[in-house]
């Protein structure tokens, strides 16, 4: 099985980069992280028209009328959707990589900075990091027992057609116009 997954907030480089080490996530309130970025005077997330340009290729060209759309709010909650008993892999876009960020959080409470190294526990076979220049990098020492490859312009053709998408919103980072990107993305 191969899973598309998109977090929205990959089409708001480069302007995420500003104010992303503020971000608190679901650890507080989309109204408390909204104070927190006005408080320290963060610009309004931004969408990037061109990374849009890209999700809609990715979503055009390699899903169908028939593949399942799975939209959430956190990227962790895509663990719910993945196979229990048979291989698969991920191809994420996504301004972060997710495995986790060792002075952001507990990697092993899980949450959607770290569903990634959750997955250890999981039949998957490959995760593709498809990234922004300006996406943090991985940790050092990382060490997964499946194979992770990183990268920022992939030829879409030589991607797999997808069996099933998932969408994050991720609205902590994008603001009130990430749902409507996403339905911007997926109206193609």
């Amino acid at each position: 099985m191969h899973v598309l997954s998109i977090d929205i907030d990959y089409a708001y480089s480069p302007t995420i980069s500003t104010y992303d080490d503020y971000v608190e996530g679901s650890r507080v309130t989309l109204e408390e992280q909204k104070l927190i970025l006005n408080e320290l005077g963060m610009p309004s997330p931004k969408v990037n028209p061109e990374k849009i340009e890209v999700l809609k290729e990715v979503v055009r060209k390699k899903t169908n009328h028939l593949t399942p759309i799975i939209i959430c709010e956190h990227h962790n909650e895509i663990l719910n959707y993945l196979p229990k008993d048979s291989s698969f892999s991920i191809v994420n876009f996504d301004h972060h990589h997710d495995v986790y960020y060792p002075d952001w959080h507990d990697k092993e409470v899980l949450d959607e900075g770290n569903w990634v190294y959750h997955l250890k526990d999981s039949p998957i076979m490959k995760y593709v990091w498809v990234r922004n220049p300006d996406s943090e990098d991985l940790p050092e020492g990382l060490e997964l027992n499946f194979t992770l490859v990183e990268s920022v312009d992939p030829d879409i053709d030589e991607l797999p057609d997808f069996d099933m998408l998932f969408f994050c919103i991720s609205s902590h980072w994008t603001g009130d116009s990430g749902k409507e990107q996403m339905l911007n993305v997926l109206r193609g």
